[in-house]
């Protein structure tokens, strides 16, 4: 289940930092482009306080600073404090009336890469697993403590996982929370592929297979995704190995278990860190070396237990 709101308790599925000093605090977006990878934001203040950003393939990194050493260690301390404010801009970005048009602006701002997932989109409408602003570019809440990920946020997964989710592969989505991304990953490996969901919250599963039976009914017919209650840090060994792993909370640690159970060549999603966090990509050679690489940084609440989770802890 994922979290992913952009306030102070939930997931936070897109990249955030701020600048500050003793003389001045100082914002001023210019997000008017077309393409997310091409978006940046411009921050200005007077003096030699100064900084300039960018957003390159959805990951916001420093292109210059003039503001000090002491000032770039409060830049990294208070990276996700503008998050709020990005979020919206995103959300203007990739906006629709439906799940077509959603799509569409996701295309055409750079997220979407590949057709395959563009497809895949297309089949799975957001409306049947979200029923508040299901066609915004944001984390919406299902309930329990819960959100269904922003749309940006799926894309990108979907995108790393693709060469992953081939037809007949074996996947993996811990914290499946509302089974959208269950069900793109269903679509992608079917036929003769599986997807097994796992869910802590006994409620929220039941409601990802409701809302999966409304939107690709077939793919629990055909047997090619389940959904299962249990807790997601201990992986599923029944299944594994896995082709792709894909974690929905963020983990101080990687859970050794999961890499374990993932298959020679397969491919993990897992975000890592406490206060900060960031997404990070694992893949499994043939001979069973594994090589990490960063992807984005995102706010995610922690790899939980039941009690954590509906509490809200």
């Amino acid at each position: 289940m994922w979290n992913n709101s952009g306030w102070s308790r939930n997931k936070f599925g897109i990249d955030g930092w701020s600048v500050q000093s003793n003389k001045t605090f100082f914002v001023s977006f210019i997000s008017s482009v077309r393409s997310l990878s091409n978006w940046y934001s411009t921050l200005i203040s007077r003096k030699s306080y100064k900084g300039v950003f960018f957003l390159e393939r959805r990951t916001l990194q420093i292109a210059q600073i003039g503001c000090g050493e002491r000032v770039g260690r409060q830049l990294f301390r208070k990276r996700f404090l503008y998050q709020y404010n990005i979020r919206r801009a995103m959300a203007w970005l990739s906006r629709g009336r439906n799940q077509a048009e959603l799509v569409k602006a996701l295309k055409e701002n750079g997220l979407i890469k590949t057709e395959r997932v563009e497809r895949t989109l297309l089949a799975v409408d957001r409306g049947h697993f979200c029923k508040y602003r299901p066609y915004e570019d944001a984390p919406q809440p299902i309930g329990w403590n819960a959100t269904i990920s922003a749309p940006h946020m799926h894309v990108t997964c979907l995108e790393l996982l693709n060469e992953h989710l081939k037809p007949g592969s074996k996947a993996l989505d811990i914290g499946s929370g509302s089974g959208y991304l269950t069900a793109c990953m269903g679509i992608m490996v079917r036929p003769k592929g599986l997807v097994v969901g796992i869910e802590h919250i006994p409620g929220l599963a039941q409601q990802s297979l409701e809302n999966i039976e409304r939107s690709q009914k077939s793919l629990l017919e055909e047997g090619v995704v389940r959904v299962m209650v249990d807790d997601g840090r201990k992986g599923f060994l029944e299944g594994a190995p896995f082709d792709a792993i894909h974690v929905g909370a963020a983990a101080g640690t990687v859970p050794r278990v999961l890499l374990d159970q993932l298959a020679p060549g397969g491919r993990m999603l897992i975000p890592e860190g406490t206060s900060e966090q960031e997404l990070v990509q694992y893949d499994k050679a043939k001979d069973g070396t594994v090589s990490k690489k960063h992807i984005t940084f995102v706010r995610y609440v922690p790899l939980c237990s039941l009690d954590q989770q509906i509490r809200g802890i």
